[in-house]
């Protein structure tokens, strides 16, 4: 700065910047599918002057907030189906505004199987059925990502029915429907389900209790016993293969 009588003083402007992200160095809003078992690390870089502070946030479903890291970097360690995908980074140095970066994490995981009669979940592996029980319904859902394929076996022996898709909004529900339960109906039957992380399955023995004696459930294997009322109206059901259809609710494409 120069005055008239050419006397000059220099001055030091200390410029303020406020943060900015550094897209190169951070990483992507959705990254790649990242599989069951692995790590992954979240990196957020930012410029400003001055340096700006980093805080790395997690969400929690409950939307609670958890600050995880004031570093650059953290690493989240064998990741599982249950990891939190929410992570949030924030910039700040004092001079507004500040700036932030979402992250959504997309993990694969193998099928998650149960398996319910009549909307009820069975936890034992066998089952006895009254011979007179009216239409019996076996549903097999699945949790898993990416979605894949779903179907029934019966005493080893896979199931040449046709399968008819529906969309749901979370898992994938193949339900096998038995119209009127008789002695040809006994047996093991498995649902099966496998995607490109896995393959799981899950297995419960149908038995007829009209054809078991009470020496039955002193057996050392677990049993559920599962009857249900005859109806009042008269049904006439022919028993042939078209007594046993099976129906599969798929969100095969909506799994994200």
């Amino acid at each position: 700065c120069f005055t008239n009588n050419g006397l000059y003083k220099t001055l030091v402007l200390d410029v303020k910047v406020p943060p900015k992200i550094i897209n190169e160095l951070t990483t992507e809003p959705y990254p790649s599918s990242i599989r069951t078992g692995s790590n992954f690390t979240i990196k957020c870089y930012a410029h400003g002057k001055p340096t700006p502070n980093i805080r790395l946030l997690s969400y929690h479903q409950s939307d609670n907030v958890q600050i995880i890291s004031e570093q650059n970097q953290v690493t989240i360690f064998n990741i599982s189906r249950h990891t939190n995908r929410r992570y949030e980074c924030i910039a700040s140095n004092g001079y507004p505004p500040d700036v932030s970066r979402s992250f959504q994490l997309t993990i694969q995981y193998a099928p998650e199987i149960n398996i319910f009669i009549n909307e009820t979940k069975i936890l034992d592996r066998d089952v006895f059925v009254n011979s007179e029980s009216n239409e019996i319904r076996l549903k097999c859902q699945v949790s898993m990502y990416p979605a894949g394929k779903v179907y029934w076996i019966k005493d080893k022996n896979r199931f040449n029915y046709n399968y008819h898709i529906y969309h749901t909004e979370n898992d994938i529900v193949s339900e096998l429907i038995v119209t009127y339960f008789t002695n040809n109906y006994q047996g093991e039957y498995t649902c099966v389900a496998s995607n490109l992380v896995g393959t799981n399955s899950k297995s419960i023995q149908l038995i007829d209790l009209s054809t078991t004696t009470t020496a039955t459930t002193t057996t050392e294997r677990s049993t559920t016993r599962y009857q249900r009322t005859k109806s009042t109206q008269s049904v006439t059901v022919p028993y042939s293969t078209e007594s046993l259809r099976m129906m599969t609710l798929s969100s095969e494409g909506n799994l994200q």
